[in-house]
């Protein structure tokens, strides 16, 4: 009568095994993904501009540059336009700079009029978004004590008109006035839909209590 082998599997073999699941994963993951490549690629950019603007904003801090609502809610866009496209046929991209707060509901292109305290930071911000390959605008939320509290991407949107009066769709695009669909991603808060459908809900004021 043969004795039964208590023989387990050797180090080669669970390394195969482990190899195999993983790239059966790699390839089922995404196949499951409710989210667009548009989502993904807008939301990576949201996150890249929350570094930019957080680390710009450390410089002003130290600097004690006055924010244009020191006690409350700051906004920050930034407006592209990517080189070489027919809004812009340099060969770097277009950055236009605006800052405003929420108790003005309005951004002014920062200028020597308006907020001159922060013009090397637009400065440092359109170095950073120079190459850019896409229209668009980043937004940054900043409180009081010049910390990022969230930002967001929309691709192709007027800074002028912002989020106002544009219709959301499936898969966070956005279609405006003239029928052209967008889209936006948002870091690191998800983007949340307000009740009217027009606005994003974490745009209120109300939500940043």
């Amino acid at each position: 009568m043969k004795r039964l082998s208590n023989r387990g599997f050797t180090l080669v073999e669970l390394i195969v095994v482990i190899a195999l699941v993983g790239l059966l994963l790699a390839i089922t993951v995404p196949l499951f993904s409710t989210s667009s490549s548009y989502e993904m690629d807008a939301r990576e950019r949201a996150r890249v501009f929350y570094s930019n603007v957080q680390e710009a904003m450390v410089d002003e801090n130290l600097a004690e540059t006055e924010l244009p609502d020191p006690d409350g809610t700051n906004v920050i866009c930034a407006q592209v336009y990517a080189a070489n496209t027919s809004k812009n046929k340099n060969s770097v991209a277009a950055v236009y700079v605006s800052m405003g707060s929420f108790s003005s509901g309005t951004l002014d292109l920062i200028s020597d009029d308006k907020y001159p305290q922060f013009k090397e930071f637009a400065n440092t911000l359109s170095k950073l978004l120079s190459d850019a390959d896409k229209d668009g605008c980043y937004y940054a939320v900043v409180d009081s004590k010049y910390r990022v509290v969230y930002t967001y991407f929309v691709a192709s949107l007027d800074a002028n008109t912002g989020m106002k009066n544009k219709d959301f769709i499936k898969e966070a695009q956005i279609n405006d006035s003239n029928g052209v669909a967008s889209y936006v991603g948002s870091y690191p808060y998800e983007l949340s839909m307000g009740a009217s459908g027009s606005i994003p809900k974490f745009l209120s004021k109300d939500s940043l209590d």
